[in-house]
């Protein structure tokens, strides 16, 4: 027993300093693992390395700041443009009616073919211009004219400062009739001249297409009633040549 005892002690020693260093080690790598470092830390937790920049732009300096317009200074006034019948009308020395080009016969038979596809037309020119719309189906809208607002004693003014005017014994089919107006002849209302456009010349008689009492219908003047459902016309106002 005694032969053995150094033997027992030296490996209980020897077992003792590898518990012992097994604890230092255990409680070290559990030190560790506790641990949390900086790297590790999600980066709404870690310390900014700069300091956060205001969301809202600073103002500039004084001297720099640009000079403020203010909206409300008065605006000069400019005068209001007139309707375009106004314009036709106060000066008619700026517009002038086109003639026909080449081929004059077949220009008339084209305007004369425009108004004869409206007849029967109902209400459709009580609030626009009845001679605006043929003279603009068939490019004949003086420059700068509203075919809505053109009126027929605008076309009289032009016509008679141009030297257009013609009678009804020299009339062609195509030319321009205005008469005095008897019920609901169309723009603008209660307007005593009316316009429509020649179709055909019997002697004496003048047949013409024109918008009466709120309807596209054929009308004459002189002479017997062409046909039944003919109105009859009885002041001119003037004839108007679209060939000269």
């Amino acid at each position: 027993m005694s032969k053995n005892l150094p033997t027992f002690t030296i490996c209980f020693g020897a077992c003792a300093a590898v518990i012992a260093c097994s604890a230092i080690q255990g409680c070290s790598g559990a030190s560790r693992g506790a641990e949390v470092t900086g790297p590790y830390l999600h980066p709404t937790l870690q310390r900014p390395h700069r300091p956060l920049v205001a969301l809202t732009p600073m103002p500039p300096p004084p001297e720099k700041m640009k000079p403020r317009i203010d909206d409300r200074s008065p605006k000069p006034r400019t005068a209001a443009r007139p309707a375009p019948s106004m314009v036709a009308r106060d000066a008619a020395g700026g517009y002038r009616l086109p003639p026909l080009a080449a081929n004059i016969d077949i220009r008339r038979s084209e305007i004369v073919k425009s108004v004869i596809r409206l007849l029967g037309v109902r209400r459709s020119f009580d609030d626009r211009s009845f001679l605006g719309h043929v003279l603009k189906v068939n490019d004949l809208l003086p420059k700068g004219a509203g075919a809505a607002t053109f009126t027929a004693a605008d076309f009289l003014t032009i016509a008679r400062s141009q030297g257009r005017m013609t009678t009804p014994s020299a009339a062609l089919p195509g030319d321009i009739v205005l008469f005095r107006c008897v019920e609901a002849c169309g723009y603008p209302p209660g307007d005593p001249i009316a316009a429509g456009v020649v179709e055909r010349v019997y002697g004496e008689r003048l047949e013409f297409i024109a918008y009466v009492d709120s309807r596209v219908r054929r009308c004459y003047s002189g002479g017997k009633a062409p046909r039944r459902g003919t109105m009859p016309v009885k002041e001119l106002v003037g004839l108007v040549s679209i060939g000269r």
